[in-house]
């Protein structure tokens, strides 16, 4: 009985034939962990992306994540844009990198 109370109960949304499951909350770590952005840069020159992220460490330190890596497009790009894209980018570099520790 009790692993039946350990499962989120389903919630009805207003559309009829829908059920949503809440998700348990985040744990502590991954909570705690909130990466800001401080640099983003693209070299078109060498078609290199440099893309810096920082965050406080619990013990009061700094935690400081920064992805080097090639970056090639062939659609025309604003720089904004390719801001955007190479942010994304190593986001996902990152969280596979976590993923295979």
């Amino acid at each position: 009985m009790r692993l039946l109370n350990s499962f989120p109960a389903p919630v009805r949304p207003k559309r009829p034939g829908l059920f949503l499951i809440r998700a348990p909350p985040a744990p502590p770590q991954q909570a705690a962990m909130a990466f800001k952005l401080v640099h983003a840069k693209y070299d078109r020159e060498t078609e290199r992306a440099y893309v810096e992220l920082r965050d406080e460490d619990e013990d009061g330190g700094d935690v400081l994540v920064v992805a080097i890596f090639s970056y090639r497009t062939t659609s025309r790009l604003s720089k904004a844009q390719i801001e955007q894209d190479i942010v994304r980018k190593a986001r996902h570099m990152m969280k596979r990198a976590a993923g295979s520790i």
